[in-house]
């Protein structure tokens, strides 16, 4: 498969005796592309606070994630209390996730 040809599929087999099932590398990475552009634009709709607590967290923008007790010694938090507050925000942030709508939201 040469991935110039814009109607190359890859086979690929799952755990089922004789099952294939056909994969459009091209296409996951659009969607992939989507759904990360989807989510930045979701993160910047949360609080500022819970946005750089997840930033800071998981490397958002960064590229190196940091443990709980880093961030929370960072950010001058308890470690629960950053739980706490992780926890609303990634739950907002999935309920922003799953809205239907692709674009920007304002």
């Amino acid at each position: 498969m040469f991935l110039s040809d814009p109607n190359a599929q890859e086979k690929t087999y799952s755990g089922q005796r004789g099952e294939v099932q056909w994969r459009d590398p091209t296409g996951n990475l659009a969607v992939l592309h989507v759904m990360l552009e989807k989510m930045q634009n979701r993160l910047k709709l949360l609080p500022e606070r819970q946005r750089r607590l997840l930033a800071y967290h998981y490397g958002f923008g960064m590229l190196k994630a940091n443990s709980i007790s880093k961030t929370a010694a960072y950010f001058h938090l308890a470690e629960r209390t950053l739980r706490k507050i992780e926890k609303e925000a990634l739950g907002t942030l999935r309920e922003m996730m799953n809205d239907g709508k692709i674009g920007i939201i304002k």
